[in-house]
């Protein structure tokens, strides 16, 4: 599709192909798909601020909708893992080491790095709030109705952090199956002691750690792990407000925000048939993550709308007020304000 060249998403339809392609079995274009994409994130591993101060600047005056997308935390740890699991099945495992070591690099950053990369957001648009001497109270209690108006949807789950068990339990069983090394196999008991951090009761965790420290040798026994994706993204819903500032001859301005909605179509467990049988433990929950991510930016986000929506209510007063008072004829500022408002209507979209 010519989608996947444009400048704005571009990356999410290289996430997206790179998946669809792994999926369908069509491995070698999968791997082309995220390689395209991880040239994309690469940089904000440790170099790249998140927004350059141009986009910044006009994402604020305009709206969140012309943000160049970047993928989320969760998303780049999951490029690694998946990109990691195509180079398992080409049986490339010098290349699987390297996805499955970025995607730990990028799962430390997502906890750190990121987390101050909001912050640091979040004070300037605080500041330009300030500056136009609102009252901060109006963007939480906006913040609050717009986090009660997610939790009406019964599939919201609670919140998480970004770390995601899945993929550290897939680098440990990579390291564990290929590896002989003392330094592999602590840190794969290590990766393995993280995830039943991060999901309490786990047997399968328990089960590979007693492995480990039973000593076994690569290659002296055979064993065999399966991995069970299951489920869809949750889609992005449009939740409009009225926010108490005056602008013109009203007493509020409206914005629209975005909110979570989760696809509850999912298979919760498998039974894997062979000698002796298993079902399936929940080792990580996606949509949790996901919603972690989006509950962490969703001050800055709410912030940032509410100036913009302020910011293009007042263009559109000004404009029809100018039109008023240079036409005999009142139509021009009708056809202004008409204009205005389906401009408004179009770029606070969420």
């Amino acid at each position: 599709k010519q989608n996947n060249n444009d400048q704005q998403d571009r990356l999410l339809w290289w996430l997206e192909a790179g998946r669809t392609q792994q999926a369908a079995g069509a491995i070698d274009v999968s791997s082309r798909w995220y390689d395209r994409a991880f040239v994309e994130v690469s940089p904000y591993l440790d170099s790249k601020a998140e927004a350059t101060i141009s986009e910044a600047l006009a994402t604020t005056a305009v709206n969140q909708t012309i943000r160049i997308y970047r993928a989320t935390p969760p998303e780049r740890i999951m490029l690694c893992a998946l990109q990691g699991a195509n180079f398992l099945v080409q049986c490339d495992l010098a290349r699987a080491r390297i996805e499955f070591n970025r995607a730990a690099d990028f799962q430390q950053d997502a906890v750190s790095r990121f987390e101050k990369e909001v912050n640091n957001a979040q004070t300037a648009a605080n500041n330009e709030w300030s500056k136009k001497g609102w009252n901060t109270q109006i963007a939480v209690s906006a913040t609050t109705s717009v986090r009660k108006e997610q939790g009406r949807d019964p599939a919201t789950l609670g919140f998480a952090s970004f770390a995601n068990p899945f993929v550290s339990y897939l680098r440990s069983v990579f390291m564990i199956a290929t590896s002989s090394e003392m330094g592999d196999r602590q840190n794969a008991r290590a990766d393995l002691r993280s995830v039943q951090e991060m999901m309490p009761g786990i047997a399968a965790a328990a089960e590979d750690v007693a492995l480990i420290d039973s000593g076994v040798s690569h290659g002296s026994a055979a064993f065999t792990w399966v991995f069970f994706l299951t489920g869809l993204a949750p889609d992005y819903k449009e939740f409009r407000l009225d926010i108490p500032i005056p602008v013109g001859n009203v007493n509020y301005v409206s914005a629209a925000f975005p909110i979570l909605r989760k696809r509850p179509s999912f298979s919760p467990v498998i039974a894997v048939a062979g000698a002796g049988g298993a079902r399936s433990e929940t080792i990580a929950n996606i949509d949790a993550m996901v919603e972690a991510d989006f509950d962490s930016r969703l001050p800055l986000i709410v912030t940032q709308e509410i100036i913009s929506s302020a910011a293009k209510a007042a263009a559109t007063w000004a404009a029809s007020q100018a039109a008023y008072n240079s036409s005999s004829n009142s139509t021009a500022g009708i056809l202004v304000q008409i204009a205005g408002i389906a401009y408004q209507a179009a770029s606070t979209a969420a």
